[in-house]
């Protein structure tokens, strides 16, 4: 899932990753970038964006914790 409104200043993903070591585990995370540039036109993507860092990003457990926090930042 992959919620995006540049126009307004944010960027919202969900992950899902997979850990093997000596157990394996799957976990599903959250992904919120916001304060996008002025510029943002001028990226690729969001990846170019966070490597240039010109963008804040913030990670959490929860569905509800990113939406809560983007109610925040909106």
């Amino acid at each position: 899932m992959r919620l995006l409104d540049l126009r307004i200043g944010w960027n919202f993903t969900k992950c899902r990753a997979k850990y093997k070591e000596h157990k394996s585990a799957n976990y599903t995370f959250y992904i919120v970038d916001y304060r996008m540039p002025e510029n943002w036109e001028t990226y690729k993507d969001i990846l170019e964006m966070r490597n240039a860092g010109v963008v804040k990003t913030k990670y959490f457990h929860t569905e509800k914790e990113a939406k809560k926090f983007l109610n925040e930042v909106t």
